[in-house]
């Protein structure tokens, strides 16, 4: 199996050689940021658009599943060797920059600035590019909008996928339109209306990658955009466990809750964290998982012996106890590879 598929590797690397980087045996724990799991047979970063329809296109025909990964940030790898092919996008298509009416891909982008006299504008960001970076950029430039991104460690690609968002505000809410590359490996461009976001959603099928997004931010006074993204930054740091590695929210906010749910626990709305903390399961531990002191709802990696079976197992023992307690069926925002 091993040689089948490092002969596999082989072939793939001197196919595209001139299109992309090819690595072996990279750990999973260099690929996600709760930094667990074994070595992932292949990854793949292509060079440029063309690059990733043509690889894309290359595992349809062959009938080979591959796997779409962004930043990792809310992706748990298994113990074991991952064998599915990866492609992520690389350096090279991770840039953001302004963009015109007119603009279409592969075009240039022009320097990310505030426009004097205008009140919106329009910012393309490569799916690859760090939603961090970007939001931090606009708010030096007075362009407001992304100013709830300030903390999420993800790729513009990852929070278009999953419509991430905090602080009442999410990336639909700024979001123009997209570049997708469908499970053919054709370029689509997708209107706002058409990704079909929901909460922590979207309707862009495991088999696409998002190649990047049109964002549509205001232009405003810089000290009040940098303010409100300090605003942001502060009640993260003072909310969740940053210094621990983890994913995120391991699970979402209930969005439908049994007829007098909210009356008894005498709250107007109904948090996944507040579930897992009446359950008993805030500090609880598993080996080198546990759930953070700090925010019930993170499952943070506590010493270098954690394996993402810990995790598996928590998340079972949350959605047992939940059930069990309030009659609710947590839903995961982590994704279990």
């Amino acid at each position: 199996m091993a040689e089948a598929c490092r002969s596999f590797a082989d072939e793939f690397r001197s196919r595209f050689a001139d299109e992309c980087r090819v690595f072996n045996s990279e750990s999973g724990v260099k690929l996600s940021t709760f930094a667990v799991g074994g070595p992932v047979e292949l990854l793949i970063e292509p060079l440029s658009i063309s690059a990733v329809s043509d690889v894309v296109r290359y595992f349809v025909k062959s009938g080979i599943q591959y796997r779409v990964l962004g930043f990792g940030s809310n992706v748990i790898f298994p113990d074991h060797k991952f064998s599915d092919p990866i492609v992520r996008l690389g350096r090279e298509l991770s840039t953001f920059g302004l963009c015109s009416s007119q603009w279409k891909l592969g075009d240039d982008l022009s320097p990310l600035e505030s426009r004097n006299g205008d009140t919106t504008v329009k910012c393309f960001a490569f799916g690859g590019s760090s939603a961090m970076a970007l939001s931090r950029k606009a708010s030096l430039l007075g362009l407001g909008g992304l100013e709830f991104a300030a903390g999420i460690p993800a790729s513009i690609g990852g929070t278009i996928r999953m419509n991430a968002g905090a602080h009442g505000s999410n990336i639909a809410s700024v979001l123009h339109s997209a570049y997708v590359l469908n499970s053919s490996g054709e370029v689509e461009f997708r209107s706002q209306n058409e990704l079909n976001f929901g909460y922590r959603s979207s309707g862009i099928a495991p088999g696409e990658m998002v190649l990047g997004g049109m964002f549509q931010l205001s232009v405003e006074d810089s000290a009040t955009v940098q303010r409100r993204r300090s605003e942001c930054l502060d009640y993260r740091k003072s909310t969740q466990p940053l210094t621990y590695p983890s994913a995120g929210s391991v699970f979402r906010n209930p969005e439908v809750v049994p007829s007098g749910l909210l009356e008894e626990l005498q709250v107007t709305k109904i948090y996944a964290a507040h579930l897992l903390e009446r359950c008993g399961l805030k500090g609880y531990a598993l080996g080198g998982v546990g759930y953070s002191t700090l925010h019930a709802n993170w499952l943070v990696k506590l010493n270098d012996n954690a394996k993402s079976d810990e995790v598996k197992r928590l998340i079972v023992l949350a959605r047992e106890r939940v059930f069990q307690h309030f009659g609710i069926e947590l839903v995961e925002e982590l994704l279990l590879w």
